[in-house]
C-alpha cells in the first residue's frame, strides 16, 4: 500500500456481505472478485499485560515460510494515530519469539519485562478482496472473516471491512457506512478481539468516585490523591516507549488533577510531605508539558500548511525536523524524571500524604465543600477581571483557574446542593477554547526558538518561521477579546453565579462581582 493510499475500516455484524450491502445502498459500479486468501496472527503479552500497559502488542505472522514479529502500537485514542504504528523484524529459525520480544523491548525502549511474552490470543483471518470500479476511481474492498481464540479455549467470530483507495473512494465509503450492520470501530482489531473473548480492555487507572458529603475530608482527600497518582503512574510505561503521544497527555492530565487536589485539600496532608510532593509533581508536570506542547505544535503543521499555502513543502519539512529535535531533547529531560530513584521519591511522598491521619481532623466533606468551591469561584472572578485589562498571559491564567474549578467540581460535586453536570460541561468547553488560543500564542515563541537552532534555516524556512511568529503574535493581541467572547458564548458568569448560590445557600445570589463590562 502506498503512503498516499487511504484505508477506512468498519466493524460488521455477523453475516455481512459486501455484494448485498452495495446493492442495498444502490451505489453504481462494477465489482470484480473476490480474490481469497488467509492470514494467521498470534498476539503475545505477559501474564500481567506488561506490553498492553506500554501501549503495545506483539503480533507474530508467518507467510511464505518466513516468520515475522511486529510491535504494534495500540493507541489510547483511536482518533489520534501514532507516528510510528508498527515496528517489524524477522524471527530467525529456531529462535523463541517470546525471548526475542523481551530482548527487543529492553533494547529499543528500556522496557524491562519480568518474563517472556506468551500467546494471549490468535486470529485466523479468511480474507476476500474485491476490485471496485466506480465513477470516482478504483477502490479495493476487503472483508476479513476472523476466528479469534485464546489459550484457554474461548472462541469468537468478528468481521472487519476495509476500503482502500487513492483518494477517490469517498462515495464508496459513505455508501457502505450507511449499510445495515456496519459500524465505526472504536478500537483496533486486537483490542476488540480481546474484549470479545472476555479478556477485557486494558485500563490505565480510573477516576476516583466523587467525595460523598458524610465522608471525612482527610479520608476523601487521601483517596483522591492516591487514585490520581496511580492513574499517572499507569501511563509511565507508555511515556517511556514514546510511540503514542497520548500517554504523555494522559499522564500530564492526571498530574494536573493531582496538583489541584493537593492545593484544594492542603489542610488534610502532612505539611512537609505535601510541600515535597507538590514540588516534585510540578517539576514532572512541566517536563511532560514541554513534550506535550511540541506534540501539539507538530500536529498543527497540517493546519499551517493549509493556511499558508505559498510556503514550499521543503520549509515545512525543515520546521517539522526542528520540532522533532526539540521534542527529543525535551523527552530526554522528562524521562530523567521517571527514573527509578525519582519515582521512588514520588512514591515515598505520596505514601506520607495518604498515610492514616492522627491529627484528629473530623470535619466531613459536606461541611467544607461549599467554602472550598467558593474560593475557586472567587479566583475565577478575579482572573476574569484581569483579562479585561490584560493580555494573552491573563487569558491563559483564566484558563488555568477554569480548569482548577472544573477539577474541584469533579471532586466535590456530589457534596454540593444542586446538579453541576451542565456547569461542568460548560467549563470544559470554555477551557478547550481558551487552550486553543494559548496553543496559537505559543506558536510565536516556538517559531522564534526554532529559528535559532543549528543549522541556520534556509531562506524559505526562515520566511515560514517569520510568518508563524507574526501569526502567533497577532493571536496574542487578540487573546483577551477571544477569551471574553468565549466567556460570553459559554455563559461563564452565570455559571459562576450558580456555583456561588450553591456555596452560599442563597438561591437568589447575585452574580459574582466583576469589573468586566
Amino acid at each position: 500500500m502506498s503512503e498516499a493510499r487511504v484505508a477506512t475500516k468498519f466493524a460488521c455484524d455477523a453475516g455481512f456481505e459486501v455484494v448485498d450491502a452495495l446493492a442495498r445502498v444502490r451505489y453504481p459500479g462494477a465489482l470484480h472478485g473476490p480474490v481469497e486468501g488467509r492470514a494467521d496472527e498470534i498476539y503475545l503479552d505477559t501474564r500481567t499485560d506488561a506490553l498492553a500497559a506500554a501501549g503495545l502488542c506483539a503480533r507474530v505472522r508467518e507467510h511464505g515460510g518466513v516468520r515475522t514479529v511486529a510491535l504494534v502500537v495500540v493507541p489510547i485514542d483511536p482518533d489520534v494515530l501514532p507516528r510510528t504504528p508498527i515496528l517489524e523484524r524477522a524471527v530467525p529459525r529456531g529462535d523463541d519469539v517470546g525471548d526475542m520480544v523481551r530482548a527487543w523491548v529492553r533494547e529499543r525502549f528500556g522496557l524491562q519485562l519480568t518474563e517472556p511474552p506468551r500467546e494471549v490470543l490468535s486470529l485466523v483471518i479468511a480474507r476476500r478482496r474485491w476490485a471496485y470500479a466506480g465513477a470516482d476511481g478504483p477502490v479495493d474492498i476487503v472483508v476479513d472473516d476472523i476466528a479469534a481464540s485464546e489459550p484457554h479455549g474461548r472462541r469468537a467470530q468478528l468481521i472487519e471491512l476495509t476500503i482502500e483507495h487513492d483518494g477517490g473512494g469517498a462515495k464508496v465509503v459513505a455508501a457502505l457506512r450507511r449499510a445495515a450492520g456496519v459500524g465505526e470501530p472504536k478500537r483496533p482489531l486486537f483490542a476488540r478481539a480481546r474484549e470479545t473473548l472476555g479478556l477485557g480492555e486494558h485500563r490505565y487507572g480510573s477516576k476516583p468516585a466523587p467525595l460523598q458529603p458524610d465522608e471525612l475530608l482527610v479520608d476523601g482527600a487521601r483517596r483522591v490523591v492516591g487514585a490520581w497518582w496511580a492513574n499517572a503512574l499507569a501511563h509511565a510505561p507508555g511515556v517511556r516507549v514514546g510511540l503514542d503521544p497520548e500517554h504523555v497527555h494522559k499522564m500530564r492530565v492526571a498530574l494536573r488533577r493531582l496538583r489541584t487536589a493537593l492545593r484544594l485539600f492542603d489542610d488534610a496532608f502532612d505539611a512537609q510531605a505535601l510541600a515535597s510532593l507538590r514540588d516534585g509533581v510540578r517539576t514532572l508536570g512541566r517536563a511532560l508539558g514541554e513534550v506535550r506542547d511540541l506534540d501539539v505544535q507538530h500536529d498543527s503543521l497540517s493546519r499551517w500548511r493549509k493556511r499558508f499555502r505559498t510556503i514550499p513543502a521543503a520549509a515545512w519539512a525543515d520546521i517539522a525536523d526542528r520540532i522533532d529535535r526539540r521534542r527529543t531533547a525535551a523527552r530526554r529531560r522528562a524521562l530523567a524524571q521517571l527514573e527509578g530513584a525519582a519515582l521512588a521519591r514520588f512514591d515515598a511522598d505520596v505514601e506520607l500524604c495518604v498515610a492514616p491521619d492522627d491529627r484528629g481532623l473530623r470535619h466531613t466533606v459536606g461541611a467544607v465543600a461549599a467554602s472550598l468551591i467558593h474560593k475557586r469561584v472567587h479566583r475565577c472572578t478575579r482572573a476574569l477581571d484581569r483579562v479585561t485589562e490584560g493580555g494573552a498571559d491573563e487569558a491563559h491564567a483564566l484558563r488555568i483557574d477554569v480548569k482548577n474549578l472544573r477539577y474541584s467540581l469533579d471532586f466535590l460535586g456530589d457534596a454540593l446542593p444542586g446538579g453541576i453536570h451542565g456547569i461542568s460541561s460548560r467549563l470544559a468547553a470554555l477551557q478547550e477554547e481558551l487552550g486553543k488560543v494559548q496553543d496559537d500564542v505559543q506558536t510565536a515563541e516556538l517559531a522564534g526558538l526554532l529559528a535559532t537552532m543549528a543549522p541556520p534555516p534556509a531562506s524559505s524556512s526562515a520566511h515560514a518561521l517569520g510568518v508563524l511568529v507574526g501569526y502567533g503574535r497577532a493571536r496574542a493581541e487578540l487573546a483577551p477579546m477571544i477569551a471574553l467572547g468565549a466567556v460570553r458564548d459559554h455563559d461563564f458568569v452565570s455559571a459562576l453565579a450558580a456555583l456561588e448560590a450553591m456555596a452560599t445557600g442563597d438561591g437568589n445570589a447575585e452574580r459574582p462581582r466583576s469589573r468586566r463590562r
